[in-house]
Parts: C-alpha cells; structure tokens; sequence
C-alpha cells in the first residue's frame, strides 16, 4: 500500500494521539500552541483529500467532524470564544481549500475513444491472437507485485521523471502500431497521477493505439470482485 495511502488511515486518530483536551489548558499560550497544531492538521489532510477517504469515510465529513468536535470543546472554556472562532474560521478556509483543489485526472479531459472499461479489456487479455493489446503498469512497484493484471508489465509510476524513464524502457522494443492498455489503480481514478502523463509520453514516443484503464475505486473493487483474473509477482 503507497505511503500516502496508509498514512489516510491514521488521521483520525489523531485527534487522541497528538492533541491535549480543551479543559487542561491552563493559558492563553497553551491555547495557541494547540490552535498551531489543529493548522498543521489541515496541512496534512491536504495531502490525503487526494485519495477522497479516511478509514472509509468521505475526507471532508470526517474532518468537517473533527474540526467542528475540536470547536465545541473549546467554547466550554472560560475566555476562549474569540480564539474558536479565529481559529475555526482559519482551520474552515484551508479545507476549502484543499477541497476545491482540483483532482489531476478529471475524467472529463478525456475522449471516449481513449478509454477502456474493465469489462471490455478483460475480453481482450482472453486473446492470444496479434489484437492482444500490451498492458502496461504505470504505478508503483510494490502495488504491482502484490497484484496485477495478468501478462501487464511494470512501467513505473509516470508521475516521477524515473517512472517515466521505466516506461520508456518498458516499450522500447514494442513496435509503434501495437495496442497499449495503461492502467494504474494506486487510488481512485480522478486522483491518480500517473494515468496522464503515461499516456501523454507514449503519444509523444510515437504510440497512437493508447487506451487507459478506467478503475473508479480500486483494482480489487473495480477488477478482482466481478471476477476478473489477477497475478502476483513479478
């Protein structure tokens, strides 16, 4: 699982771990050092509003929660009242923010004849003839070998200048007029930030038959539960 993508899991957490509860501030101080940490929070969800959850739940309820649990329990202090409302003011913006932020995959960007459903390529991968298209991985390695679509080769993750390097090396001997099927599935597929550049490199290497794969969850939920054969391992 990518770094990131675990990291999502633990933010709700946090909310025990890493922060002291309203009723034992003793001053003002106090009070801005635990509003400093609740901006630092808001930075980090930045981050994991990529995927679009948090332990299951949508990113901006479960923060919009935490935040809004954060607040009461803060108004139940004497003398605080000004520093909530700054600070829930401060804490709301960047949310917004982060939210608004838009998603590096947005599946309105791309033509219809650029795209291939599950359904469709897993006819294709059954063909053992010259119409077999080539599947090419552009995610992160360990995601693929823990499983991957049968026969696909790992081109690296095309978001970074050295996955872009492995996939030039993953095609270099493919002839030009081949049938390509990308597909990434490291997380939902509007923030996923490899798919595109993927694409885009292999138009500009020549490569005209270039489909992506449309996973909208997850590749277990969107390939492995209709049935659709996987592989582990190199």
């Amino acid at each position: 699982m990518p770094k990131d993508h675990a990291r999502t899991s633990e933010l709700l957490k946090w909310k025990d771990q890493k922060f002291s509860r309203p009723d034992r501030l003793a001053n003002s101080s106090s009070v801005i050092k635990w509003s400093i940490k609740v901006v630092k929070v808001c930075r980090q969800v930045e981050i994991a509003l990529s995927f679009r959850t948090i332990a299951g739940l949508k990113a901006s309820t479960a923060l919009a929660g935490f935040l809004a649990q954060r607040a009461n329990d803060l108004v139940r202090c004497s003398n605080m009242r000004t520093i909530v409302t700054a600070i829930f003011i401060l804490t709301s913006c960047l949310l917004a923010l982060a939210v608004q932020r838009p998603q590096p995959n947005p599946v309105g960007k791309w033509e219809a004849s650029e795209l291939i459903r599950p359904q469709e390529l897993s006819v294709k991968i059954r063909d053992n003839g010259a119409s077999k298209p080539l599947i090419v991985f552009v995610g992160f390695a360990q995601t693929y070998r823990a499983a991957h679509i049968p026969g696909a080769v790992l081109g690296g993750p095309a978001s970074s200048v050295a996955g872009l390097e492995t996939l030039k090396s993953a095609v270099a001997s493919v002839p030009k007029s081949r049938d390509i099927v990308i597909y990434c599935a490291c997380c939902p597929w509007e923030a996923c930030p490899n798919v595109r550049p993927a694409f885009e490199l292999l138009h500009q290497l020549g490569y005209k038959q270039v489909k992506a794969l449309v996973i909208p969850s997850n590749l277990e939920a969107d390939w492995a539960d209709k049935g659709y054969p996987l592989q582990k391992g190199q």
